[in-house]
């Protein structure tokens, strides 16, 4: 643990996070399709790796210094263009400064690749399970036993059911109806789940839009599917079919045939694939569907081992 305390910066989240961040800003379809380079949003983000890279112990960073230093001299000289977005745009393509940053982050990436396996996510989780192994309340098994069921959401309302029941609140019957209401829904999804080899969910949210909804999680082939159906007041029946692979790749069906909803994806695409690229996943395809054009007996129209290949970026 003290070792990893000395990490070197250059395998710590925030820096892949930044190049990931780095790639999806300077990216050519990107930039057509905005008509805008989002100048500060690009310098902080070479900064934030510049900052870990000068830290940095490992010998190999200096020619990936000197490759960010003539980044940052290029992007200098078309400063003078920021009141101009298109000309901005243009002086950045023409100068091929996003061929120089895919290099300079493929280079960070292989360099991370490399890294002692001290600090791999792996060993962080093993040092985790040893942490607990040095706390005796936790290797209490009443104790374990005790907080599992305190934060299972079944065994709360069956606690609570028989706690209402011994109690005089003149609202009890009603009390005791929603309970078994919600109980009858968690048992309902389990049997679903047990059935069906996925873990379907009942989640207890809601808001003013919704009719209802319901969320299925399924593992399959070392892939991670999701489908979300939801009814809405407004747009009527979506769903929402997401398949994650290689652990932060990302693949999004969106069906509906509302065209409002279809216009509103396509509007904010742009800022959609942001927020997922910023929460550390990389958004591979993104579609919108009709239902009617789709395989209605399947979630998914490929779910072989030629699934990723076929897999397009499309912003």
């Amino acid at each position: 643990k003290s070792a990893q305390n000395l990490s070197d910066p250059i395998y710590k989240p925030g820096v892949e996070n930044a190049l990931q961040k780095l790639e999806h800003l300077t990216s050519q379809s990107l930039l057509k399709a905005t008509g805008e380079l989002k100048y500060s949003k690009i310098t902080e983000s070479l900064q934030h790796i510049q900052t870990a890279l000068s830290k940095s112990i490992n010998v190999d960073t200096k020619g990936i210094l000197d490759a960010l230093s003539k980044i940052f001299s290029a992007l200098k000289s078309i400063e003078p263009n920021l009141p101009n977005p298109k000309a901005m745009v243009d002086s950045f393509l023409s100068k091929g400064l996003e061929q120089d940053i895919n290099r300079l982050s493929q280079n960070i990436k292989d360099l991370i690749q490399r890294a002692d396996p001290i600090f791999s996510k792996q060993t962080n989780s093993l040092v985790d399970k040893l942490q607990i192994l040095t706390q005796p309340q936790n290797l209490n098994p009443q104790h374990s036993a005790k907080e599992l069921f305190s934060n299972d959401f079944k065994a709360v309302l069956i606690q609570a059911s028989e706690d209402i029941t011994k109690s005089t609140h003149p609202n009890k019957a009603e009390l005791l109806n929603h309970i078994d209401k919600l109980g009858l829904q968690i048992d309902n999804y389990q049997l679903l789940s047990h059935l069906s080899n996925a873990s379907s969910l009942y989640l207890p949210f809601s808001w003013d839009g919704m009719q209802e909804g319901s969320i299925e999680l399924k593992k399959a082939d070392d892939r991670f599917y999701c489908d979300i159906e939801l009814k809405l007041k407004e747009y009527g029946e979506l769903k929402f079919k997401l398949t994650l692979y290689d652990k932060n790749q990302l693949n999004l069906h969106i069906y509906t045939t509302n065209k409002e909803f279809q216009n509103i994806v396509k509007e904010n695409l742009t800022e959609l694939r942001g927020a997922i690229i910023d929460v550390g996943v990389t958004p591979r395809e993104i579609r919108i569907y009709e239902p009617k054009e789709t395989n209605a007996t399947t979630a998914y129209s490929n779910q072989n081992d030629s699934l990723a290949m076929k897999f397009e970026v499309k912003a």
